[in-house]
């Protein structure tokens, strides 16, 4: 699971909904945390994203939430490429996903086993996901040779969530599918919803 030693406060929720102080032994998980080593009162226990709705590190300010998604196998390998735009789906286990912006508008992310990132788009307690995936297509100079394309799917998924700020489009066009870049984009648009409720 690869967590490190120190421990951290936080807590967690039950399945009922009740909030549980606790110490989390291990913390900075190098890859998505499956179940978490905790201590209520001195007994040590684990928590699972079956057995819990998730927990908060106060240090780092995080919160996990334990959902069930079904994620997209996309593709970002070009070898790998198939002659489908949409890629296939994959059930999965409750998880635990980690929320990186909190407005109307959130943003969580979870990673597989594979270590595939999933980012979800969540509002009103539903979620999108959203990705970009390599497919083959015809082309070349005779529109009949196979040319490995992208599918950007996330651009047209983060308009049709923001169209009640079009100015962010040609950034939205501009971005790369990574954490660093969607915090900043949903940050302009929570400040745009705001400016516009003023």
């Amino acid at each position: 699971m690869g967590q490190k030693s120190k421990n951290i406060t936080g807590y967690y929720v039950t399945k009922d909904g009740d909030t549980v102080n606790c110490t989390f032994l291990s913390r900075n998980w190098k890859k998505q945390p499956i179940e978490v080593k905790i201590s209520v009162n001195g007994k040590e226990q684990k928590i699972t994203a079956t057995n819990s709705k998730g927990f908060y590190l106060r240090e780092t300010d995080t919160w996990y939430k334990a959902t069930k998604i079904d994620v997209a196998l996309y593709e970002q390998q070009m070898q790998f490429a198939n002659s489908h735009y949409l890629p296939e789906y994959d059930s999965v286990k409750p998880v635990f996903a980690k929320r990186l912006f909190k407005y109307d508008l959130a943003l969580w992310l979870y990673v597989d086993p594979v270590e595939r990132k999933h980012f979800l788009l969540v509002t009103n307690d539903k979620y999108v996901e959203i990705y970009k995936h390599l497919y083959t297509a015809s082309g070349g100079f005779h529109g009949r040779d196979p040319i490995v394309t992208w599918f950007n799917q996330y651009i047209y998924i983060l308009k049709d969530h923001m169209k009640d700020c079009p100015t962010l489009f040609s950034i939205i066009d501009a971005i790369e599918l990574n954490e660093a870049d969607l915090i900043k984009l949903l940050a302009l648009y929570k400040t745009c919803k705001e400016d516009k409720n003023k």
